[in-house]
């Protein structure tokens, strides 16, 4: 969302506010539904995955709160915001650790599908016959 309020629309500021509180409530609440979706189904990555989101919050809140201080980008070069400004290389180490929890959750349902016998597929239904010529409808 950084990105987006500095390249907000210098020519329609109040539209812009609303249109990006919108859509950061819009994802604060998506968030929020999948901490509690993923903290039910798997403890250890919802915890993994709180620590993600909580830092995630903290690194993008400032950035947003920086971006809201600076005037809305103004040309075409402007648009490249520099790694000085946004630096989201600070969450690495908690995203790898999320990655990690979600690997060591996933891996053992992968071998327990290579162990188990796999169901026997379905027989194909038996072809339709054709009609033989003069016996179906339409004309002989």
């Amino acid at each position: 969302m950084a990105y987006a309020v500095r390249r907000r629309r210098a020519d329609a500021a109040a539209d812009e506010r609303v249109r990006l509180s919108e859509q950061l409530r819009e994802i604060q609440s998506r968030l929020t539904w999948h901490e509690a979706w993923v903290r039910f189904e798997a403890p250890e990555v919802g915890a993994a995955y709180d620590e993600l989101v909580a830092r995630t919050r903290t690194v993008a809140g400032q950035s947003m709160k920086d971006a809201w201080r600076s005037p809305p980008v103004a040309d075409d070069p402007a648009m490249v915001i520099p790694t000085s400004v946004v630096d989201l290389r600070v969450l690495a180490d908690v995203r790898e650790r999320y990655m990690a929890a979600v690997e060591a959750h996933l891996r053992p349902r992968g071998l327990a599908r290579r162990l188990l016998p796999r169901p026997r597929r379905a027989l194909p239904p038996p072809p339709v016959p054709t009609p033989l010529p003069g016996t179906g409808p339409g004309p002989a």
